[in-house]
């Protein structure tokens, strides 16, 4: 990534792409990020993203710390795919079923899932961190483009 930070002079906007070390990426220079996580925790990394701006890195890495969470639960059922389905089912938005040869959840492991979330990550609907932001607050293309939108009004200073 720092290459690519540094290329033409820093000419290009860096996006980062791993969820669960986003905080390393905006530390790097990265003006936004792209997960598949933002989906369904979209409060969590707008508030990391928030705190960063703000030099708040305590609130930041708390944040991070949930993202990473929540990455663990997916690897444990699956993989992005898999589990990230799964929990979009969860949350209200279908996403269908895994094909072959990816296997679908079943009844039981989707029961298992929806319970370990509804236990460790009940800020999947409640209010989170700093700013109080819930989850619905933010649909994941609008964070994503907020995210990139906030960072390049204040970095550059671009007129038509």
């Amino acid at each position: 990534m720092g290459e690519c930070l540094e290329l033409n002079n820093g000419e290009f906007e860096v996006l980062h792409g791993y969820d669960e070390i986003l905080i390393a990426g905006l530390a790097l220079g990265a003006v936004a990020g792209v997960g598949s996580t933002y989906n369904y925790l979209p409060a969590v990394y707008q508030n990391l993203f928030d705190a960063f701006k703000e030099g708040d890195i305590c609130t930041a890495r708390r944040m991070q710390q949930k993202s990473i969470e929540i990455v663990k639960i997916i690897i444990k059922y699956g993989g992005g795919v898999r589990g990230g389905k799964a929990i979009m089912n969860l949350i209200g938005v279908d996403c269908g079923r895994c094909r072959l040869p990816v296997t679908p959840f079943g009844d039981d492991e989707y029961s298992s899932l929806k319970e370990i979330l509804k236990n460790r990550f009940l800020e999947l609907k409640k209010k989170v961190g700093k700013g109080n932001r819930l989850w619905t607050e933010y649909t994941p293309f609008a964070l994503r483009l907020k995210f990139y939108i906030k960072a390049y009004k204040d970095e550059k200073n671009y007129s038509n």
